[in-house]
């Protein structure tokens, strides 16, 4: 049946593989098995954690959220005091409104920068990265690109621009 000695050693060393790969096939299936089962494992794990990140970020949001509500309380209340005086009818002068007006908007304004919010700055020539052109107007008094008037404030929160000023610009 075999022409030579060398096809019959040929033929015995591919069937020694084959037995010993036949041996080996259920440890190596053992193996993909366990591989898997680690795998899901490492995964589900991995989802846990992302959903605890998440849950840990909105409880975080929501700290933060109620830190702001607690510091403006008190202005709250401050208003609410104004204008309850308001409506009870008493003769209180102008100036004490304006007075009290004031105290409010110090306090407010004592919150705002505890908080680290501050006003952006509005003068010279406009940038637009923290102001907003809302007109252009000619101007004989400011040179073109300059800001002629402020319509309403910018704001940054820690050094982040969170409302642009809004102003008008010379031509």
């Amino acid at each position: 049946m075999f022409d030579t000695e060398k096809d019959a050693s040929i033929n015995s060393d591919i069937s020694s593989e084959v037995e010993n790969g036949l041996q080996e096939a259920p440890q190596e299936a053992k193996n993909v098995v366990d591989y898997r089962d680690l795998f899901l494992r490492l995964n589900a794990d991995f989802q846990n954690f992302q959903k605890r990140i998440e849950k840990q970020k909105a409880e975080w949001l929501l700290i933060g959220e109620e830190a702001i509500i607690l510091k403006l309380l008190p202005v709250l209340q401050d208003l609410d005091r104004a204008l309850n005086a308001a409506t009870a009818g008493t003769n209180e002068q102008p100036e004490a409104w304006s007075e009290g007006l004031s105290v409010v908007y110090k306090n407010l304004l004592k919150t705002m920068t505890d908080l680290d919010v501050k006003e952006v700055q509005v003068s010279g020539d406009f940038n637009p990265e923290l102001h907003e052109a809302i007109a252009q107007v000619e101007s004989s008094n400011h040179p073109s690109g300059q800001i002629v008037d402020v319509v309403s404030k910018g704001y940054l929160f820690k050094g982040k621009v969170v409302r642009y000023a809004q102003v008008t610009v010379a031509k």
